[in-house]
């Protein structure tokens, strides 16, 4: 079981983590934050559930200079809201591993992954994980936080292919929160997936190896096909929607060197416009 105190312990350190990290994401994330974003939104959504709950005075971590999380970037709405979700509660009305595993079946529905990105991966790892240690039972509000997500994450599918973003912030973060709520559970065998994550260096490698965005329309060929495609390659965070001129838009992420044999396999099996390519991380900004 994740007691009181444990939880505690593992919000306070996620704060910390988000504190430590804050700089690198401003210094990276110079896109305004677009309406709808999935990691964003979720973790909005469990912040509020999280602050349910009130900490014991004696328990209340207090942040350092509260001012600071005021000049917060474009990463300030991802960052204030759990700060005040990890400050203010561990009493949530639903279990963690309830409230983990609704939030992976909704991403899981809504948004099509041959291969899963990080939020997804982590997420149903940790609902798996929790569940076994956390077996509490569902409360009504859990149907309402579902119905939160699930219209959050329709809208997000929808406006998806249109978004580009240089960091995935709310990736981020729900991989920072599932990471100390996985420690809080003891003997976990997730603990080295995440470490070695954790330690891989995101400089250094190949230009060819550089993690990049896929966009483009196909005009005459049904979901089905476009994701067999998709899934011969090593792509992931696979994100498609209809496009306002008729066809599907598609959107996903993988190494720059696929891009070729990625534009000859969609453009010899269908009818494709609109093929282009943007970088992800840019570690250099000023």
């Amino acid at each position: 079981m994740i007691d009181r105190t444990r939880l505690v312990g593992a919000l306070a350190d996620f704060r910390a983590d988000l504190v430590r990290f804050c700089a690198k994401l401003n210094k990276i994330n110079t896109l305004p934050v677009p309406d709808h974003d999935t990691g964003t939104n979720l973790l909005a959504t469990v912040s509020q559930i999280l602050a349910a709950g009130t900490l014991d005075s004696t328990q209340e971590t207090q942040c350092e200079n509260p001012e600071i999380y005021e000049t917060f970037g474009n990463s300030g709405i991802l960052i204030g809201a759990w700060l005040e979700g990890a400050q203010k509660s561990i009493e949530a009305p639903v279990s963690i591993s309830q409230m983990t595993a609704a939030a992976a079946g909704e991403v899981e529905r809504t948004i099509v992954c041959p291969q899963p990105g990080l939020f997804l991966d982590y997420a149903i790892r940790s609902a798996d994980l929790l569940g076994k240690a956390n077996p509490d039972v569902l409360h009504d509000e859990t149907a309402i936080i579902g119905d939160d997500l699930r219209m959050l994450l329709i809208e997000t599918a929808s406006e998806a292919p249109e978004l580009h973003q240089l960091v995935d912030s709310g990736s981020t973060g729900l991989y920072f929160l599932l990471k100390r709520l996985l420690f809080t559970c003891p003997d976990s065998a997730d603990e080295d997936l995440f470490e070695s994550w954790a330690q891989e260096p995101l400089t250094g490698a190949s230009a060819d190896d550089e993690l990049v965005e896929f966009m483009f329309t196909v005009e005459d060929a049904p979901r089905n096909h476009i994701l067999a495609v998709l899934s011969r390659f090593s792509v992931e965070s696979v994100m498609l929607g209809r496009s306002s001129h008729g066809g599907i838009r598609a959107h996903c992420h993988g190494p720059k060197y696929i891009a070729a044999d990625l534009y000859d396999s969609l453009a010899t099996s269908s009818r494709m416009d609109d093929f282009h390519i943007r970088q992800v991380y840019q570690e250099d900004l000023p």
